[in-house]
């Protein structure tokens, strides 16, 4: 197996958060899907040319991966920290149509369960988890199928 390479995604989109964050849309092109293709907990590694420095930078993935496989669409959250070179560049210069070197992702801290909990507390508190637990909501909570 080849070790992962940096591929350059499209930015689709940049919505303002709360607090000065951004949450950064990738476009995923059809051809680097199944790269991409993530578990719940895991990352992306972006890397910029920010100062003439090459600087990286690990974010989670906040999107649920059924809006990869229908949009092709992954999304990280950013918040700018005091002196954090790549953070504050990125949310405030990164722009739809930019062009960012992105790792697919990494990460081990992942669910194995693949089911709800009998109490529905997983699915419904972590909404971007709920994907892979394969859950559906009814009045009465969360059940898994």
């Amino acid at each position: 197996m080849s070790a992962p390479r940096f591929q350059e995604l499209a930015v689709k989109r940049v919505n303002p958060e709360a607090a000065g964050a951004v949450a950064i849309t990738f476009d995923i092109p059809e051809t680097a899907r199944d790269a991409f293709d993530f578990e719940p907990g895991q990352f992306l590694t972006l890397r910029a040319q920010i100062d003439g420095k090459d600087i990286r930078r690990n974010y989670s993935i906040s999107s649920a991966r059924s809006r990869l496989r229908n949009r092709g669409e992954l999304e990280i959250g950013i918040r700018p920290v005091e002196g954090g070179l790549f953070s504050n560049w990125a949310a405030k210069s990164v722009k739809p149509g930019d062009k960012i070197s992105v790792l697919p992702p990494d990460g081990r801290f992942v669910v194995k369960k693949k089911t709800c909990d009998p109490s529905g507390w997983l699915c419904g508190r972590l909404r971007h988890y709920a994907d892979s637990f394969d859950c559906r909501l009814n009045t009465r909570g969360a059940t898994g199928f």
